[in-house]
């Protein structure tokens, strides 16, 4: 094939033309969804690959189709040198936040931020607060500031991660 045309360019989440062939894996994802928005138990889907060929692509249109049909999703990197708890707190707070405004799932919203305030105030004294960090309001969780050159090349890092949490 001719390297100009081909539609194959390996780059860190830079969507090709078209996601040829990710048909069944979109739709295992799907039906994994809306198994759980019904209340059934549905299996985890794990994609595996060599970098750049299309895992996050993969994963951002997941995503979307997702929050398409009214689901609250999640995106988090986890690089190697950051603890899970920092990394999803800060995500799920802003989560049940959103949920939060949606009146058929309030009371658990509520509950979900009582729960983690109090999941991170007991991580925030067993671990205190490193130098340059910020606390959620009264949560007592901090986290780690980035700023926009930091995403940029928290995107290329070796062993990021992405999770879709649906909402039910």
């Amino acid at each position: 094939m001719d390297p100009v045309l081909n539609p194959y360019a390996p780059g860190a989440g830079s969507p090709p033309p078209e996601l040829a062939g990710r048909s069944a894996v979109r739709r295992d994802v799907e039906v994994c969804i809306e198994r759980l928005r019904r209340g059934k138990p549905a299996k985890s889907v794990m994609m595996v690959g060599l970098r750049g060929v299309g895992k996050t692509v993969l994963l951002d249109q997941m995503r979307k189709d997702a929050e398409g049909s009214g689901v609250q999703t999640v995106r988090i990197e986890a690089p190697e040198n950051r603890s899970l708890p920092a990394l999803i707190a800060p995500q799920l707070r802003l989560a049940l936040l959103r949920l939060s405004k949606n009146e058929a799932a309030k009371d658990y919203a509520i509950r979900g931020l009582r729960a983690l305030a109090g999941f991170a105030s007991k991580r925030a004294r067993r671990n205190p607060m490193p130098s340059g960090c910020s606390t959620f309001p009264r949560s007592g969780h901090w986290a780690q500031p980035m700023r926009g050159k930091q995403l940029s090349s928290r995107r290329k890092t070796k062993g990021s991660s992405f999770s879709m949490k649906p909402s039910i």
